[in-house]
């Protein structure tokens, strides 16, 4: 049985380390290098960290491989927010990501990615009303006449303040009859690009993920705001507008406001539906990366101008060959120590099994047989060394002194280590020994500091 697991672990030790992963497509044809080494860059964890660089494409007339990928890196980012938090391969660059677009996985993850940005707005945006009181927007001000303020921030037509509103014809929408601003803060640590939504009112005692909404108004920025991302801790004032409220009792303030307190109030965006509004969204996330990207650009252009971009790319081509070339020795020396402490450990669990339901003796016999074998060899090949040098003298001497030593000494060795494990007598002296040992040495090295200190 030794022998076996000696021989399995033998030839785990000389096989091949596990490939990293199948082969990869290879990204989309660059003419230049920097588009190239751009599409060569992995897609990184989290992905938000690679959303700098479709504007660096666009920068370098690559308008379709950007667009491409801003919609690449926002789908993998969705995904990594996910609990799973799984959305590519480790070693996935950014032109893989580019070709996987209309892929079948890509198409799978683009149908669930609407739920996880609301998701992610629910979850990010604080939605509130203003205390006080907010100016009438621009776009409603030839409503003046007709509306009545409902609270502060709440404004209706004067005959839908209260009464709800005639049905509408089949596929037409209702008449806006009620008009309010609510502000939303975002809580998150990264911007946002909110562009228009839906404001749902859930019923009550409703799942909010679930729930049908009960009302809902359309919402924008107004005019007099700038149409800018939602910086973290920031709060900006979005326009809604929305049929008369279907309610018994109450105007659509107190509704509304009794909505917002028991959080119903929730938010539905269709913006990942247009390429417009995912390349706000994309942009909004890259500002923390736009130093780098100015760094980039300005590498860039002084390389053009000088005409040294071909001697760059190949400088950074053989720094990635070099860094991959050393990833992959580090990956070969842990798996073949894996291997190595595999075999050891299987050898160990062997060895004691033989020893325990066997005998102590049988055990060794089989150690020293299996370990006589690749000595042998050992010695053989030590034999065939050239010597004719000095250094040659030093390695063949010692390499045949331990494939002479190591058969013989190893057994005894085991066995004593095997009997002292399981005898308690022998175990309590050894364990004393030890002790003695480590007393007598913290004691020699106490007095010698005692004595420098006071000579």
């Amino acid at each position: 049985m030794l022998l076996v697991a000696l021989g399995l672990g033998g030839t785990l030790a000389v096989a091949d380390p596990p490939r990293s992963g199948a082969r990869q497509p290879a990204g989309p044809r660059a003419e230049i290098p920097l588009v190239q080494d751009i599409l060569n860059m992995p897609v990184g964890d989290p992905p938000v960290e690679s959303m700098h660089w479709p504007q660096a494409l666009e920068a370098l007339s690559r308008p379709r491989e950007a667009a491409a990928l801003r919609q690449a890196l926002l789908l993998r980012w969705l995904a990594s927010l996910q609990p799973a938090g799984n959305f590519a391969p480790a070693t996935e660059t950014l032109g893989q990501a580019i070709e996987s677009v209309g892929s079948p996985d890509s198409t799978a993850r683009a149908r669930d990615a609407k739920a996880w940005w609301n998701a992610l707005l629910a979850r990010q945006l604080r939605i509130a009303l203003p205390e006080a009181s907010a100016p009438l927007p621009d776009e409603i001000g030839s409503l003046r006449e007709r509306l009545v303020s409902l609270r502060p921030g709440v404004w209706a037509l004067r005959d839908n303040a209260r009464v709800p509103t005639a049905s509408p014809a089949p596929g037409v929408a209702p008449a806006p009859g009620v008009f309010a601003l609510v502000e939303l803060r975002n809580t998150g640590s990264r911007a946002l690009a909110v562009g228009p939504f839906e404001l749902e009112l859930l019923p009550e005692r409703a799942a909010a993920q679930a729930a049908t909404p009960a009302w809902s108004m359309a919402c924008e920025t107004p005019r007099y705001q700038a149409k800018a991302a939602l910086a973290p801790d920031q709060t900006l004032p979005y326009l809604c507008r929305g049929p008369a409220l279907q309610a018994a009792a109450g105007d659509a303030g107190a509704v509304l406001l009794a909505a917002q307190q028991q959080g119903r109030l929730r938010i539905r965006s269709d913006a990942l539906d247009r390429e417009s509004e995912r390349n706000a969204i994309v942009t909004a996330l890259a500002q923390p990366r736009q130093d780098a990207l100015r760094s980039f650009l300005a590498a860039n252009a002084s390389c053009e101008q000088r005409g040294t971009c071909a001697a760059q790319a190949r400088e950074a081509r053989a720094r990635a060959a070099k860094a991959a070339s050393a990833s992959q020795a580090r990956e070969r020396e842990r798996w073949a120590a894996l291997k190595w402490w595999g075999a050891l450990l299987a050898g160990a669990a062997v060895y004691v099994a033989m020893a325990r339901y066997i005998s102590v003796a049988a055990a060794s016999v089989a150690l020293f047989i299996a370990l006589a074998i690749p000595a042998y060899h050992v010695f053989q090949s030590a034999r065939t060394m050239n010597t004719a040098d000095n250094w040659g003298g030093f390695v063949v001497i010692p390499m045949m002194g331990l494939a002479i030593l190591v058969p013989i000494v190893v057994p005894p060795i085991a066995a004593w280590i095997y009997r002292t494990a399981t005898n308690r007598q022998d175990r309590r002296r050894t364990l004393l020994s030890i002790g003695y040992f480590v007393v007598t040495v913290l004691a020699f090295a106490l007095i010698n500091r005692i004595l420098d200190l006071l000579f």
